[in-house]
């Protein structure tokens, strides 16, 4: 049985623990408002990225992973150098790998970033 010290000491981990995870989740999100931003004042008529981030709920039997669909965005606005913008686009947000992208932004999530911000919606999917 654990003594009231332990108990503490590990209440004190999971606190430190969630602390930085608060942290990691407000660099990231400067990090990347802030970049995207230099992406949005590059190209005027870009208005929104976004995209899908989520676990399957079922794969044939084989594990459920979570998976980021960031290397793959959708980008609105009148866009004539579609595949330019996309090219920069896809080049910054390929250095997000998919356990960061669940930290900023959780599972089950419709990610759209314009130059208000970021915001996260829910995402129902098969």
């Amino acid at each position: 049985m654990a003594t009231q010290k332990q108990q503490q000491d590990f209440q004190d981990f999971k606190d430190n623990i969630q602390a930085l995870r608060t942290r990691i989740t407000e660099i990231g999100s400067k990090f990347l408002n802030d970049n995207c931003k230099v992406i949005f004042d590059k190209y005027p008529a870009l208005v929104s990225i976004s995209w899908v981030a989520y676990t399957p709920y079922f794969n044939d039997g084989d594990t459920c992973y979570y998976h980021s669909r960031h290397n793959y965005p959708n980008l609105e606005g009148d866009l004539e150098n579609h595949s330019e913008i996309e090219t920069e686009v896809k080049s910054f947000l390929s250095q997000f790998d998919d356990a960061l992208m669940f930290e900023l932004f959780g599972d089950h999530a419709f990610i759209t970033i314009t130059r208000e911000g970021t915001t996260i919606e829910e995402y129902e999917h098969d």
